[in-house]
């Protein structure tokens, strides 16, 4: 009986210790990391020069008024392989039936918009100072096409449908996109109109960034902000990109001056770093002055898993902005591609000679 009883209690200790070295089973999966290019430009300025040579361009094909496609062709390729490609249209698309049109009062044709849209383009910001440029049917045709190209998210307007916060998903990550303008060159759209542009005001911008952080992985603002030809960035920006990094927004592209500024990173609260692009310049445009041709591309990878996202590289690649003389032959280079000779022959040496 006790020969029994040993062997009981044997079994139930040895029973026990099997019992507590099983280990426990959790079902939640492990996220895979996630990488996510983005590339951006600055102003798609469209002076009449650049839209008359895309009218020549377009001379030899029946189906088509302008062609801007070759203009983009150094670049498309770094475009076409991003995750993400983000530019902002300086000039509204409020098509040929509005009558296209230069400075001080912009209007492009809309075949400049499905042009970007065949280079890759994502998401395209319109809160610019030239948006009001043709009033209210500007404004309405413009945000008429971007809603028949859904595929490219449209910032910084709204007929009031379209959001202050957008939100896309690349890879599994959700991402928030804003854009705002810092004024409409003192135009006015009437006071019962559905259409408007989303200011620029610190404040504000916190407050929909604050409540962006609460919803993606990733917040990305878009700015039109700063003076025009000013190389440093302003304190007022300096101001605005300090609390910005303060609600953890992860990545500010600034536009506007026409001249690049400097690209640099802040330390967020939560040890993160966020990438600010002041200024990029143009992209293409018909400008004067050899500032103005020197632009920036941006190329960011964001890293990391859903719900704990960061910018983990951020490269500044400068780009030409060329054109012959006589204001045609529109092209962007990298700058890596651009020679001595091209420097020589570039139309702006009529007007500024220190460019080289």
């Amino acid at each position: 009986m006790k020969k029994m009883l040993s062997v009981f209690v044997l079994l139930l200790l040895c029973g026990c210790q099997q019992t507590a070295k099983q280990p426990t089973q959790d079902s939640t999966p492990t996220p895979s990391p996630v990488n996510i290019s983005l590339i951006a430009v600055g102003d798609n300025l469209i002076h009449s020069s650049v839209y008359n040579d895309a009218a020549a361009l377009a001379a030899s094909n029946p189906n088509r008024d302008y062609d801007f496609l070759p203009m983009y062709q150094h670049v498309a390729e770094r475009i076409e392989n991003a995750d993400i490609a983000f530019f902002n249209q300086e000039t509204a698309l409020g098509g040929t039936e509005l009558g296209v049109s230069d400075y001080p009062m912009f209007n492009s044709p809309q075949e400049l918009g499905e042009d970007m849209i065949s280079l890759g383009f994502d998401v395209v910001n319109h809160a610019c100072n030239h948006i009001y440029d043709r009033g209210e049917e500007g404004i309405a045709n413009t945000i008429e096409f971007w809603k028949n190209h859904p595929e490219v998210t449209m910032l910084g307007i709204t007929d009031g449908t379209y959001p202050e916060i957008q939100y896309t998903e690349t890879k599994g990550i959700k991402i928030a996109w804003m854009g705002y303008g810092y004024g409409t060159n003192g135009l006015e759209l009437p006071e019962d109109s559905q259409y408007s542009m989303f200011m620029l005001d610190d404040d504000r911008i916190c407050q929909a960034a604050r409540e962006a952080r609460k919803n993606a992985d990733l917040v990305i603002v878009s700015l039109h902000w700063g003076n025009e030809y000013q190389m440093e960035p302003s304190a007022e920006q300096q101001v605005l990109a300090s609390k910005l990094s303060r609600e953890n927004v992860d990545l500010i592209i600034g536009h506007h001056p026409h001249v690049i500024q400097p690209m640099k990173s802040i330390t967020r609260p939560d040890g993160k770093e966020m990438l600010i692009a002041y200024s990029l310049g143009n992209f293409v445009s018909a400008q004067d002055m050899a500032n103005s041709m020197l632009e920036g591309m941006i190329e960011v990878e964001f890293s990391g898993v859903p719900g704990d996202m960061q910018v983990s590289m951020g490269k500044f690649i400068p780009l030409i902005n060329h054109f012959a003389p006589g204001y045609s032959n529109f092209v962007i280079y990298p700058f890596d591609e651009y020679s001595a000779e091209l420097a020589d022959s570039h139309g702006v040496r009529s007007f500024d000679s220190v460019f080289s």
